[in-house]
């Protein structure tokens, strides 16, 4: 085990604690929050060095009568600990809490920790007395593109074509919920498939690729599933790029993720280049609507329209902007929505630019950035 106590730190870098429980290192918040973080905030600076460690790697050794450790010299600048509280003590620097998706209060939590949440209103209702600082989720894609500053993907964009049969498809991990339906009367030349599969896209992406006719794509996609510059993360685009369009639900079984939640999963495919319709439901999403107003989006209520009279509210909708207002916005239907992005080409273009655009606003430098700052790092930030 290496002991926290053994590491002699470099008193001109700005150095990070990033830690939580041994049990939960292994998982996705720790992953993204803590290690993925440190990838990213070492190679855009020259002098922060982030260091992790589990709760029980943080082993003091005495100094001097009782056991007193408030006169160890300070190495750390800032601790940042992952979904669980941790005492503050000098060696610590100034302490945060990530709360990330630990929706449930935290009782005994020391005053002096700021929290650092996903949402205004997971702060609000949990922390009302308490310092906190919202630092959403980053796109995900691969490490090629994440590590690269420029607001351009490290890949060919898809193109938009006008389609005869389109092709759509929801892609999440969601045990809890069944993917949308669509009206077979108005969308029977839309092929929809629901990949409702579990985290770990190596152990099944292979169903979703012809191995039987081309052989050498399978051993190309699994070349870049080993490349550490493309990885899992690349597989995921590769599979969103078969389709014509992904539509991103809202995770209506899962509440708290509707107030307390992030638009990670929208605005990680929106990064792909492929037009995303997202459906606007609770508080997250509709801020985010308020934001951005993008354009392919719809809300979950049900017509009895003719397929005619569909088109015709499409379009309606599409041409009158000031019915688009944040305020006052006529949202589509999923079928409208739906019938409206297969008819147009240039209603998918829109919104691949505008999903760019948007997701140039959740990369992991400008988000690990603002992170750094809240932490008190001052320094120079150039991700090359």
């Amino acid at each position: 085990m290496l002991l926290y106590s053994n590491v002699i730190m470099d008193q001109r870098l700005f150095n990070i604690l990033c830690t939580t429980e041994r049990r939960r290192m292994t998982g996705g918040s720790y992953i993204i929050r803590c290690q993925d973080f440190k990838g990213f905030a070492e190679h855009c600076t020259k002098n922060v060095r982030v260091h992790l460690y589990s709760h029980d790697q943080l082993i003091f050794k005495p100094n001097g009568p009782n056991n007193n450790t408030d006169g160890w010299k300070k190495d750390f600048n800032a601790t940042v600990t992952v979904k669980i509280g941790l005492a503050p003590k000098p060696r610590f620097g100034k302490l945060f809490m990530d709360v990330v998706d630990r929706y449930t209060s935290f009782d005994g939590l020391d005053s002096q920790v700021e929290v650092i949440v996903q949402t205004k209103y997971h702060a609000q209702d949990q922390f009302p007395n308490r310092t906190y600082h919202v630092v959403e989720h980053w796109y995900n894609s691969f490490p090629e593109d994440m590590l690269s500053s420029s607001d351009i993907p490290k890949f060919e964009l898809p193109k938009i074509q006008p389609v005869s049969n389109m092709k759509m498809a929801t892609v999440w991990t969601n045990m809890k919920q069944l993917c949308p339906t669509l009206s077979f009367a108005n969308n029977s030349d839309v092929k929809f498939d629901c990949i409702n599969e579990r985290f770990g896209i190596a152990g099944w992406y292979q169903k979703y690729f012809n191995r039987s006719t081309a052989s050498f794509e399978m051993q190309r996609l699994d070349n870049l599933l080993q490349d550490p510059r493309q990885g899992p993360g690349r597989i995921y685009y590769e599979l969103f790029w078969k389709y014509n369009l992904l539509l991103v639900p809202a995770k209506t079984a899962l509440p708290e993720k509707l107030r307390y939640g992030n638009v990670q999963r929208a605005v990680s495919q929106m990064r792909s280049g492929v037009p995303v319709l997202l459906e606007i439901y609770g508080e997250v999403l509709e801020d985010f609507m308020d934001r951005y107003n993008y354009t392919c989006a719809y809300k979950n209520t049900t017509t009895a329209t003719t397929t005619a009279a569909v088109a015709a509210a499409a379009t309606q909708k599409h041409n009158d902007e000031g019915d688009r207002s944040t305020s006052a916005r006529k949202y589509w239907t999923l079928d409208e929505a739906v019938m409206a992005m297969k008819e147009s080409p240039e209603i998918r273009r829109k919104c691949q630019k505008e999903g760019l655009a948007i997701a140039a606003d959740y990369s992991p430098a400008s988000l690990v950035e603002r992170e750094l700052r809240i932490l008190g790092y001052d320094g120079d930030f150039d991700c090359p």
